[in-house]
């Protein structure tokens, strides 16, 4: 029996998924059947909603104080945001609009009981009277989709006080739901989801932190059973990737340690 493991540290955004290649390959009897069995996976870090890397950009929005003739970028920076700090964030950028910095006229709000977000305009509180607009959808962001609007994706106040837009879709605050894909590369299918083999070892549960953004499995003493795995003469590299739905998990600085077993009959 043997144990092999995998650590990762980094120190800005990225992906914690990588390659092991061992140094002396662990030799075995292809003739026997093989199994493994994964001791604990635990990660640390935090799971960003806004962020710019690899071609992908939530975070970037255009907002205009003269209806739409001129607009000002907004660049939301890497970090996990809630409805509130998003709103934040832009009002952070557009403080000069108005009359009163400490009364503005724009707000991108999350109704509790509808579960919905929302934007409130109201063009009387600008400095400069025009209209307002926003544009959740500029070239190359998707913030749209994570705020949930997705039908209508510009809006413009008309002079009512105040004008109100809610979302068409609910939103996607948390992009990857409750769990976390860990997938063991380099030893064949694992498992099946949805009828399909993937090379999942295990569904890390987000809820199971055992301090802040840590997140460990298995967790409260459970032992994992042996997978069966197909039979090779040597084990020369393997990778791990996280997964989130259909993605590769993108996390902010953190780090993971993961180790599991091989045993052959």
């Amino acid at each position: 029996m043997s144990v092999l493991s995998y650590q990762k540290t980094i120190t800005s955004i990225g992906l914690l998924d990588g390659e092991t290649l061992q140094s002396n390959p662990l030799r075995s009897n292809i003739n026997r059947p093989h199994y493994l069995r994964l001791i604990q996976v635990g990660f640390d870090s935090q799971i960003p909603n806004i962020y710019n890397y690899g071609g992908i950009n939530t975070g970037l929005v255009h907002v205009s104080k003269d209806d739409g003739a001129t607009w000002d970028v907004i660049q939301i920076p890497d970090g996990v945001y809630t409805i509130a700090l998003i709103n934040s964030a832009i009002q952070s950028s557009i403080s000069t609009y108005w009359t009163d910095a400490s009364d503005p006229g724009l707000f991108i709000r999350y109704n509790t009981a509808t579960q919905m977000v929302y934007v409130e305009m109201d063009e009387s509180k600008l400095a400069v009277a025009s209209h307002i607009k926003i544009d959740f959808k500029p070239t190359g962001s998707s913030l749209y989709e994570l705020l949930g609007f997705v039908t209508t994706t510009t809006f413009a106040s008309t002079g009512a006080t105040p004008d109100l837009f809610t979302a068409s879709h609910y939103a996607k605050i948390n992009w990857f739901g409750n769990t976390v894909s860990v997938r063991l590369k380099g030893f064949g299918n694992l498992c099946y989801s949805n009828g399909s083999p993937i090379e999942e070892i295990c569904l890390v549960p987000l809820s199971s932190a055992k301090v802040t953004n840590e997140y460990l499995y298995p967790t409260a003493g459970i032992r994992m059973p042996w997978i069966r795995i197909n039979s090779m003469d040597n084990i020369q590299k393997f990778s791990v990737e996280l997964w989130g739905g259909t993605k590769h998990l993108l996390l902010l600085e953190g780090s993971i340690n993961l180790s599991f077993e091989i045993r052959e009959d």
